[in-house]
């Protein structure tokens, strides 16, 4: 396993970021930014699975906590994925009752927490995207270094991830490239 694959592996979803934050589409770019951390956890798992315990596990070992605990994560994921909404269902258990997510240009604002009536966490989804981004990069890296037990069973599931590819039916011609992990 190189670099090289694992940065073709990822570069559908990154092209995409890229194209969400060129196109000024921040909801599209947040789903993506909360969704990685599940597919690189479930790269690592044996079975190539998604899980909540695989994703915390992730963004624990790689992503900071001091803003975001891995179950705050994974709680903010679940309400804006699932259910469409930046209300956690456990608003009780952590420091957060809700979180908002702004476009780009609101100066200082990324990873301010207001205290009018509940606490509510505000997010930059730009800045979120380039933080993602980052702690794959740093992830691919720690992946490539000798003896890393994991790498296998990333190198075993990374086929199985989606990608953009050419794709023809017989008797319609050429299609667009189309997002599959088989072709």
């Amino acid at each position: 396993m190189t670099r090289s694959q694992l940065e073709q592996a990822f570069a559908t979803y990154f092209s995409e970021m890229d194209k969400c934050k060129t196109s000024g589409c921040h909801l599209a770019l947040l789903h993506i930014v909360v969704v990685l951390p599940n597919i690189c956890g479930a790269l690592e798992s044996q079975n190539g699975e998604a899980d909540g315990n695989a994703y915390k596990r992730w963004c624990g070992e790689r992503l900071p906590s001091h803003v975001l605990s891995p179950d705050e994560r994974w709680e903010m994921r679940c309400a804006l994925v699932h259910e469409g909404k930046t209300l956690p269902d456990s608003r009780a258990r952590y420091r957060y009752a809700s979180y908002s997510f702004m476009p780009p240009g609101g100066g200082e604002i990324h990873q301010v927490v207001s205290t009018d009536g509940e606490r509510n966490l505000t997010l930059e989804v730009e800045r979120m995207a380039e933080e993602i981004k980052k702690e794959i990069s740093s992830w691919f890296d720690a992946l490539l270094q000798p003896g890393n037990v994991v790498l296998a069973k990333v190198g075993n599931n990374l086929p199985k991830l989606i990608k953009s590819q050419p794709k023809t039916i017989p008797g319609s011609g050429p299609l667009p490239p189309t997002i599959s992990s088989t072709g």
